[in-house]
């Protein structure tokens, strides 16, 4: 799944990082009021598109650590967004990609005992990363309840 078309694709990935991650930032700010009025429709374009521009961010980076854990928190954002849009295997989709990128990074290497792959799998976590890193307060997710009976 990408959310930006090749022609803009391609103009980005000649940009410097300094004004990707500028992109970024603007496209997850942009997200944010949408966002928190659950407008699901407004804000899958400006975060997947921000998720887009990570794996170029990571390349001119060389897999720095503020790039990694940048890419890691548009993974966990979009996946939110994904979910809350009724999109549940794109969500999950998101988040196994997320952690198969990580296994050899150098931000698993830094976090002791595999704590950045947990988050994955931790929405009360996954909360806690989003507000650090873009004052956020993610949206819980919800699940149609099964009943037994």
């Amino acid at each position: 799944m990408t959310f930006l078309c090749p022609q803009h694709h391609s103009q980005l990935q000649r940009m410097p990082k300094h004004a990707l991650i500028g992109c970024w930032l603007r496209w997850m700010m942009a997200a944010e009021p949408h966002y928190l009025a659950r407008g699901w429709d407004r804000v899958l374009p400006l975060v997947g598109s921000a998720y887009d521009l990570t794996p170029m961010i990571c390349q001119q980076s060389r897999g720095d650590l503020f790039s990694q854990r940048i890419a890691f928190v548009s993974a966990v954002l979009l996946s939110n967004v994904l979910h809350h849009s009724g999109r549940e295997e794109e969500a999950d989709r998101v988040l196994m990609s997320a952690n198969t990128q990580l296994a050899g990074s150098q931000l698993a290497a830094v976090e002791p005992d595999g704590e950045i792959s947990k988050i994955l799998s931790d929405e009360p976590r996954q909360r806690q990363l989003v507000a650090q890193y873009l004052n956020i307060e993610l949206h819980q997710r919800r699940y149609p309840e099964r009943r037994v009976h």
